[in-house]
């Protein structure tokens, strides 16, 4: 653990922020971080989920672990909140093209269910529900 808080004083050096700084962004108490800082409490996980949360330019591997680089760029494609570059499936074209394909039953080996409805979701933020007829 001292290796994490090798690194979250790291972030506060490149950040050019104190520890008060870095305890009112990421919204925990001035003491509790101050007892991290000094070695008398180990960083809670609360506190790592924060940190990563209000600073997603570093990596949970590096600030857990030091592993990979410490800093993520936006276009990696692995970064966690942006799409990647490429869908793994054409968004734009419906799954299902008209509901008369729907057969109405799934056969599964476990047991036997009726199809209540399908919905298929766009890009565009709009959908189509089928249902059996």
């Amino acid at each position: 653990m001292n290796d994490v808080l090798d690194r979250l004083k790291e972030i506060m050096e490149r950040e050019g922020i104190s520890p008060s700084a870095l305890a009112d962004s990421v919204n925990i108490s001035r003491p509790l971080l101050s007892h991290v800082l000094s070695g008398r409490n180990k960083p809670s996980l609360q506190l790592v989920f924060k940190v990563l949360e209000n600073y997603p330019e570093y990596s949970a591997d590096w600030l857990l672990f030091g592993k990979e680089a410490e800093i993520k760029k936006p276009d990696e494609e692995n970064y966690s909140s942006s799409p990647p570059a490429t869908p793994k499936f054409p968004l734009s074209e419906p799954f299902i093209s008209s509901p008369d394909r729907i057969s109405g039953k799934i056969e599964s080996s476990e047991q036997n269910n009726e199809i209540e409805k399908i919905i298929v979701f766009y890009r565009n933020k709009t959908f189509d529900v089928y249902k059996p007829q």
